[in-house]
């Protein structure tokens, strides 16, 4: 959630002045100002999830050894 509100933080006024000078309503300037200059953000955002979701991968396969039973002697 920091990340996306650093990333509408950084998406300067005058484009929304511009967009409304335009004639465009609320949702246009949501979906031609705010998403695409949110996309850098939103890319980075995904890159950390895999990056966690794989080292959370390796530690499940360590503990379980690769989900098998062990064997039982």
């Amino acid at each position: 959630m920091l990340l996306f509100i650093a990333g509408l933080q950084s998406i300067p006024e005058e484009l929304y002045e511009a967009a409304s000078l335009d004639g465009a309503s609320e949702f246009q300037k949501l979906r031609n100002v705010t998403i695409p200059l949110l996309g850098p953000v939103l890319q980075m955002i995904i890159m950390l999830a895999i990056t966690t979701a794989l080292k959370g991968y390796e530690s499940i396969m360590v503990l379980t050894e690769g989900g098998h039973m062990a064997k039982q002697r």
